[in-house]
């Protein structure tokens, strides 16, 4: 998981505090748009291999410290501005489960049967060509927010490879989440010089890890 609280990212892996940055101050606008598996404009480059699982995007600072991981899929509730399932059957683009209806897009991408729990599948992406995004997001994160997914992967071709970038509407890179080829989880701001944290651990093991992010306040 990913956290932000007031000017404070924070990023957690698998319900343990990784590290925070006070350093950026992006927020995502309305309208923004995101890439999975890949970053926009480039063929070849920053290709993500491996698998990703349900994607949920909360109104709220879900979590404030370490934290037990999800051991069951993710649910609508009050605070759940988006959420995308993957499985358990092949489908050409995921469809919000809230009342946006807003689908992604997939290119590609394969369906693994075995996610990180039951009942839901993994998105796999080749690290070649495989991509998935949407075009817009209709709800701003500019308050509190908490952006949290699965992912399995094991070592990695690309450098920088991506899990998940948001873009403005001139597709600058507001928040972007990435792998070092040793298997590293980082998490910046995308500009110059981009600002995050990096984990010290690889997760390059080919097991499901719990990511999430989080901000409280706007900026």
């Amino acid at each position: 998981a990913v956290t932000r609280e007031g000017k404070v990212y924070k990023l957690y892996i698998d319900g343990t505090l990784i590290g925070q940055d006070a350093s950026s101050s992006n927020t995502i606008p309305t309208y923004a748009s995101f890439a999975l598996g890949h970053l926009l404009g480039q063929s070849s480059s920053f290709r993500f291999k491996g698998n990703l699982s349900d994607l949920r995007i909360s109104s709220n600072v879900r979590y404030t410290a370490s934290f037990t991981k999800p051991t069951e899929t993710f649910s609508v509730d009050a605070t759940t501005k988006h959420l995308w399932h993957v499985g358990p059957d092949p489908h050409p683009s995921l469809l919000d489960q809230t009342e946006s209806g807003k689908r992604i897009t997939v290119t590609g991408t394969t369906l693994s049967h075995e996610g990180p729990y039951a009942g839901v599948g993994g998105l796999f992406f080749d690290g070649v060509d495989d991509e998935a995004k949407l075009a817009s997001l209709p709800k701003n994160l500019t308050g509190d927010f908490t952006l949290e997914f699965w992912t399995q992967f094991g070592p990695q071709s690309n450098a920088g490879a991506r899990l998940l970038t948001f873009y403005d509407a001139n597709n600058a890179t507001m928040l972007n989440l990435a792998l070092s080829t040793d298997g590293r989880i980082r998490i910046d701001n995308g500009g110059g010089p981009a600002v995050g944290v990096v984990s010290s651990s690889s997760y390059h093991n080919n097991l499901w890890h719990h990511i999430a992010v989080t901000r409280e306040g706007k900026v």
